[in-house]
């Protein structure tokens, strides 16, 4: 069994530069307005991901759930509009996938994951900010299996998603979130790949 190594799509290199581009003139406007609460802040958080892989080739498909620690450093620039940068590490996992008449064993680890998003949101009330998220994600991850050697892959694709800020009190805030990190299912392909995660952070302002 052959794993296909994993496109690197450029086709969100436009769209992320032309989304930076077009917000970063509101946000200065907001400021030279009066009317934004600008602030930094920093955090992490754990997550559960989840990575699926389905092959033309095998019976059903082979899932990982592996544990996460991420930390995350950003700029809210007012009420509605942030940027942040994140960068976290993974854990692994073992799995078996059928391929004919044999079932292949399959280790899962993932590496390392850095990435780079946008939030827009609103506040609903005094305390609860919803928002939705979007950027791009970079991750290494190694797939060891039985009779097929060992493959070290990187790969990164437009991730979005939706979450929310829970505070606390003025500095301290509980996030909530769920990111699409990852989604390659070309018919075309012999395999198709899906990378979730669902997360719980906190978030210190500054």
């Amino acid at each position: 069994m052959k794993f296909k190594k994993i496109r690197r799509n450029k086709h969100w290199i436009p769209i992320l530069v032309a989304g930076v581009l077009g917000i970063l003139p509101h946000a200065a406007l907001a400021q030279e307005n009066g009317l934004t609460k600008s602030h930094s802040y920093f955090g992490g958080g754990i997550a559960r991901m989840e990575y699926d892989e389905r092959l033309d080739m095998a019976d059903g498909f082979f899932n990982a759930k592996v544990g996460a620690a991420y930390l995350r450093l950003g700029r809210q620039f007012n009420d509605h509009i942030s940027l942040e940068a994140r960068a976290g590490l993974g854990g692994d996992a073992t799995g078996d996938i059928t391929v004919g008449n044999n079932t292949v064993e399959i280790d899962y680890e993932l590496e390392h994951f850095l990435g780079a998003y946008a939030r827009v949101g609103l506040w609903a009330g005094d305390s609860f900010y919803p928002y939705l998220i979007g950027g791009f994600t970079r991750f290494k991850h190694t797939v060891a299996a039985s009779s097929a050697g060992i493959e070290v892959s990187g790969g990164g694709d437009f991730s979005w998603g939706l979450g929310a800020d829970i505070a606390t009190s003025e500095k301290w805030r509980i996030n909530l979130e769920y990111m699409r990190l990852y989604d390659d299912r070309d018919t075309d392909d012999i395999a198709d790949f899906e990378y979730s995660a669902l997360a719980i952070g906190l978030v210190r302002i500054f």
